[in-house]
């Protein structure tokens, strides 16, 4: 749906890959495995009238999942890692931030 000024966000499909660019023209692409899961989240401070697949992110988010489809870990762009562990009936039991991140 359109702003009142007539900009809205665009949506761009390549393969597992999609693009959003919002109405100020920064993109953001999130890379998907073959289950649909997003394992990587890049973004860009430039601005982009199309998608720029190989253009090179500003920040960049990866996760990581388990056999049972269960998200495992997150790593920020500077480098932070999250740990998430589960017990055997899929219920969150632990989740330890790495060393510069805080759990408020």
């Amino acid at each position: 749906m359109p702003s009142p000024d007539g900009s809205a966000v665009r949506t761009f499909y390549n393969r597992w890959w999609v693009a959003t660019i919002d109405e100020n023209g920064p993109m953001v692409i999130r890379e998907n495995d073959p289950f649909g899961r997003p394992v990587r989240v890049k973004e860009y401070s430039d601005t982009f009238a199309a998608p720029d697949w190989a253009a090179p992110p500003y920040a960049v988010t990866a996760y990581t999942y388990d056999v049972r489809d269960l998200l495992t870990g997150v790593e920020d762009a500077a480098g932070n890692r999250t740990t998430i562990s589960y017990s055997l009936t899929a219920t969150l039991s632990k989740a330890r931030p790495g060393a510069h991140c805080s759990t408020r």
